[in-house]
């Protein structure tokens, strides 16, 4: 019956719809029909067939998808068992799909469900956040002993909280072994270290938790291996001229280079306020170092005697800091525009005739091309046309075309 069953599905749903590029195997039992069969079989034309057969067949979830079902070349069939994704959804606390997600995602881990999800257990038991299991599952690959191992290590580096730093055992066990000799090493021969590490040590200095640190560590190993004296006194070097931690973490090749150049760089730097200094300022090429200092030189001589661009708009445009606010909210490229752009901009608009209120409606024109203002402004002029207001001076250069096409026609008809 079975083999009937094959040869009229063969014959009436699959050879119809397109040349097969699939061979099936001869087929014993239903199972392996299904199993070997291509995902091209119409699922409810299947089971209003079979009838007897449909319970038997929605439960084997038999090629909805490759990644639900998949032939080994060995041989060996795993099916997708969704009790797999029941025990995901107790251990992380998560709906079905993010299970289902990370079930899919990590595909190649589920080849023993039963020793997976054991070892997801295994993992909370040792005080691993379920959270940290679902984001890092590489964790997932190494053996019980491995962690237990790992874990053993971190402990000798006096976190003030092991579990933020657990994305250090990412490191080969021999590396973190010697990393972590390092540490206790450090930790008795410096004193600025407080019977901690350097991890710590960092968190404290660029105002960051141990966590983002370690993560940076990771992806920055020299962070972990460069000599601490070096480090400490690059640091201080830096902290000390005004430059904010944060801009030091979000570029922190800086601290590679020497107490000597930093200084050096930092005397031609002391025309500039501490609020204007950048890490990347401290190890750029000179040719753009010399084009930034000329630039910030040039935007503070435009916008005297004011002490920024916020303060420069509020008197150019006689509106309060919280309207300059609004501004920048609704047209965040305008924080970016240089000040000598800015005053350019509106001298020309101003002896335009335009009024600051004007301005205030298209924040948007201060960021674009004076030279593109000025040829539209012209273009317009000799149309005999004066805009009401600056919408039509930021459209994009298709829009304008056709603004001006519609113009152009206008006056055409408007003179017969």
């Amino acid at each position: 019956m079975l083999r009937k069953c094959f040869l009229y599905w063969k014959k009436t749903f699959i050879r119809p719809l397109y040349p097969m590029n699939h061979h099936i195997l001869p087929a014993k039992n239903l199972d392996m029909v299904l199993m070997c069969t291509p995902n091209i079989l119409n699922y409810s034309r299947v089971t209003y067939f079979t009838n007897g057969f449909t319970k038997y067949i929605s439960t084997r979830s038999y090629a909805r998808s490759r990644n639900n079902a998949a032939i080994s070349r060995e041989g060996n069939i795993k099916i997708e068992d969704s009790s797999v994704v029941e025990k995901l959804q107790e251990i992380f606390g998560c709906g079905i799909r993010r299970a289902q997600k990370f079930y899919n995602s990590n595909e190649h881990l589920f080849d023993d469900n039963e020793s997976l999800i054991e070892k997801c257990k295994y993992c909370v038991s040792l005080g691993i956040a379920e959270k940290f299991i679902y984001k890092n599952p590489w964790i997932l690959e190494m053996t019980g002993a491995e962690i237990e191992k790992k874990i053993e290590m971190l402990k000798m580096w006096k976190f003030k909280n092991i579990s933020s730093n657990f994305c250090l055992m990412k490191l080969a066990t021999n590396k973190l072994s010697q990393l972590t000799h390092k540490a206790l090493t450090e930790s008795s021969l410096y004193p600025t270290l407080n019977d901690s590490n350097r991890i710590t040590f960092l968190a404290g200095r660029l105002k960051k938790n141990e966590e983002d640190i370690s993560e940076l560590a990771i992806k920055y190993n020299y962070l972990l291996r460069m000599n601490f004296p070096k480090l400490e006194n690059t640091l201080d070097t830096l902290l000390n001229s005004g430059l904010d931690p944060k801009y030091i973490f979000m570029d922190i090749w800086v601290v590679r280079y020497s107490v000597e150049d930093i200084k050096m760089r930092l005397k031609m730097l002391e025309s500039l306020e501490p609020q204007e200094l950048r890490a990347w300022m401290f190890h750029c090429g000179n040719e753009c170092f010399q084009r930034t200092i000329k630039l910030k030189n040039e935007n503070r001589s435009a916008r005297e005697p004011f002490a920024d661009d916020e303060a420069y708009l509020c008197h150019r445009l006689s509106i309060t800091p919280e309207t300059v606010e609004e501004l920048y909210h609704r047209h965040p490229p305008l924080r970016c525009v240089q000040t000598t752009k800015l005053k350019d901009i509106l001298d020309y608009l101003f002896a335009e005739g335009f009024e600051a209120v004007d301005i205030c409606r298209f924040p948007r024109i201060l960021c674009h091309s004076l030279l593109t203002i000025k040829e539209r402004m012209d273009h317009m002029k000799t149309l005999g046309y004066r805009p009401q207001s600056l919408a039509v001076c930021c459209q994009t250069k298709k829009k304008y075309k056709i603004f001006i096409k519609k113009l152009q026609a206008k006056q055409s008809s408007n003179s017969r």
